[in-house]
């Protein structure tokens, strides 16, 4: 069994346990992540969307913030394996989702300019704020090569930006 594998396993038990306790405590929004479109300016950052629908049949849910996002990957030598990146400056928009309908957070970051920097994420954990609490923890295979780690910095060039309406 793979790493990811596991975690989605043990995600969906969680999310489950946390999900079926009494009748007075609503459950989470059931939201599904996918990349959208992938860019890059200025040059030597790059973007992606990260896409948030609402399941089908799924009550409508709103949604609105900054998505909590951590990659996750080897260990690197100073800060350990879990990168959490801070939030973009920005407001956000407070989204209503429907069934099918879908909002975008844009993760920003930079490759590293030296080898021995490189740091290559496995996966990426996003939780996004919601009416009903934290959404389910959902992750995705990082598909999209090295990424500079400024764990300690005030200003990284790595970070997330806030929910927005629509898919990009």
């Amino acid at each position: 069994m793979t790493l990811l594998a596991g975690l989605a396993g043990v995600v969906g038990l969680v999310g489950y346990l946390v999900g079926s306790g009494g009748a007075s405590t609503p459950s989470p929004c059931d939201l599904t992540l996918k990349f959208g479109v992938r860019s890059e300016g200025p040059p030597g950052q790059f973007h992606v969307n990260l896409v948030f629908a609402d399941t089908p049949y799924e009550a409508p849910c709103r949604i609105s913030g900054f998505p909590e996002v951590e990659l996750i990957g080897p260990v690197y030598p100073m800060f350990g394996s879990i990168y959490a990146l801070l939030d973009q400056a920005g407001h956000s928009q407070s989204t209503v989702l429907r069934s099918g309908e879908t909002a975008h957070a844009i993760l920003t970051w930079l490759p590293p300019s030296t080898r021995r920097d490189r740091w290559v994420p496995g996966y990426i954990r996003v939780v996004v704020p919601t009416n009903r609490g934290p959404s389910f923890a959902m992750a995705l295979p990082w598909r999209f090569g090295p990424v500079l780690r400024q764990d300690a910095a005030t200003h990284p060039g790595t970070y997330i930006g806030p929910l927005r309406p629509g898919a990009r």
